[in-house]
């Protein structure tokens, strides 16, 4: 009767409260209660990352070096929210995040380590041979945060590691129809040696010399190749 509606009444609010509030529980088990955020000062002091960086995979080790989780973050997902939320237990753990790892780069990242410059990333052709033209722009992100059994938020900072190269390249005599026939079907190359192709998780690079091969657009007018290619971000007295 009556009684029982004023019953139902009451206890259903109460039920739509508990389910609601799943996640604030004495242990926190299934709770996004990690919240990281993002930022890319640059040379300056002010975040530029979203004009620089437009995607982000991630790479969460605990205390022992165990990758414990992985996730990739798109654009969309980063305009939404300059970072992301990740349900962690209580305990220290080392982020990594690559930005704006595309078509050319390969992450190498260990299940287990000791070292956290055990993690790598590279062309794809840097290890197994074949052309590389440039590196996608990157970026690396590092963090160590320690989570406590309650709620958490921690910045991670990202730095460059890649440096850009442009180039002008004139080949004297291009005018001639002979020359502008080569130029054209590509049997000019630019070569760059001596660059270290990989760069590891503490933004270091490293890896035998080798030689990059930037393509080279051709201004049909004044026969002038002139482009840019990025390559790893070697030290200065590199």
């Amino acid at each position: 009767g009556n009684d029982m509606k004023r019953l139902l009444y009451i206890l259903l609010p109460i039920i739509s409260i508990v389910l609601l509030s799943s996640c604030i529980k004495e242990k926190y088990d299934d709770c996004e209660r990690c919240t990281l955020t993002f930022s890319y000062l640059g040379d300056g002091t002010s975040d530029i990352f979203p004009e620089k960086i437009t995607d982000v995979s991630l790479y969460v080790y605990d205390a022992a070096g165990v990758l414990v989780q992985t996730k990739h973050i798109e654009q969309n997902e980063l305009k939404a929210f300059q970072g992301t939320k990740l349900n962690l237990s209580q305990g220290v753990y080392h982020v990594v995040g690559v930005g704006n790892s595309f078509s050319k780069t390969e992450i190498n990242a260990p299940a287990s380590t000791a070292d956290l410059s055990d993690g790598y990333f590279n062309h794809p052709n840097a290890e197994k041979g074949g052309k590389i033209e440039g590196n996608d722009s990157l970026y690396l992100g590092r963090q160590t945060i320690n989570v406590p059994n309650d709620w958490y938020e921690a910045d991670v900072p990202f730095r460059s590691s890649h440096l850009k190269v442009s180039y002008t390249v004139k080949v004297k005599g291009a005018s001639w129809m002979p020359m502008t026939r080569a130029l054209t079907d590509g049997h000019f190359t630019l070569e760059v040696n001596n660059l270290t192709p990989l760069t590891d998780f503490e933004n270091n690079t490293f890896g035998s010399a080798t030689t990059y091969e930037p393509v080279l657009p051709l201004d049909t007018e004044d026969y002038i190749h002139k482009g840019y290619f990025n390559i790893m971000r070697h030290p200065k007295q590199n």
